[in-house]
């Protein structure tokens, strides 16, 4: 018999509200088991039991997953879970601090932004001289960082910015509204069209529409495989 789930502190923040919506639509679904879930949607139970712990905000692509496992519009929980984040108190910072924690350093630091110069400089000439440019590294590397305050102050008025989420095409056309003819496409977390968005078809239009334009890519890495028990590798 599946163990029941831990009650939900008491309290009306923004994370412990998105948790409960999280466990009414799973109620609403008819209660499938945590183990049901991680087969529908391949992230581990743990993942999926903390996103409705209401100890912290999850991750989207976990809440998104755990959404579409439930049943539940994946746009409408896309904007909760943007409202959520904004509804969250921010941590008090140093304006003058050199580090951003864990948060991604943005246009607005780059002057506060240093130490890869000379990756910020070749990143730069490659766009200017190559129609595609990607990007890779794993999680946390730095690689949002090095775009927005790295890439895009060099580029000036020349760079649309911007992540695909679910719904690309929408997405990118919001970048290229004002976009002058010449713009570089910078797409951070390119992944996410294959993490997020689920119809072919609008991949494919969506990579089409890229290809019209300079674009530097930014993606994650996917993690190494684990080393075999016994192996001297």
């Amino acid at each position: 018999m599946p163990r029941k789930e831990r009650p939900l502190d008491a309290g009306d923040s923004a994370v412990l509200a998105f948790a409960r919506e999280l466990r009414s639509l799973r109620e609403r679904a008819g209660g499938p088991t945590y183990r049901r879930l991680s087969a529908l949607t391949h992230y581990s139970e743990a993942a999926l039991s903390q996103a409705a712990s209401g100890r912290k905000r999850p991750t989207l692509p976990v809440t998104l997953a755990y959404v579409r496992a439930c049943g539940g519009s994946e746009e409408e929980w896309e904007r909760r879970w943007h409202a959520a984040a904004e509804a969250e108190p921010r941590p008090e910072q140093d304006p003058g601090a050199p580090c951003a924690g864990l948060t991604a350093f943005g246009q607005q630091d780059a002057d506060r932004f240093f130490g890869r110069d000379r990756l910020i400089d070749r990143l730069t000439r490659l766009a200017g001289d190559e129609r595609v440019v990607v990007v890779v590294g794993a999680s946390g590397a730095g690689k949002s960082s090095l775009l927005r305050a790295g890439l895009m102050p060099r580029l000036g008025d020349r760079d649309a910015l911007f992540t695909p989420g679910p719904s690309p095409m929408q997405e990118c056309e919001r970048a290229l509204r004002d976009a002058a003819e010449d713009t570089v496409l910078v797409v951070d977390q390119f992944e996410e069209i294959f993490t997020l968005c689920e119809d072919r078809d609008t991949r494919r239009r969506f990579v089409d529409r890229l290809t019209a334009h300079r674009v530097v890519l930014g993606a994650r890495s996917p993690p190494c495989p684990a080393t075999p028990s016994g192996s001297t590798r």
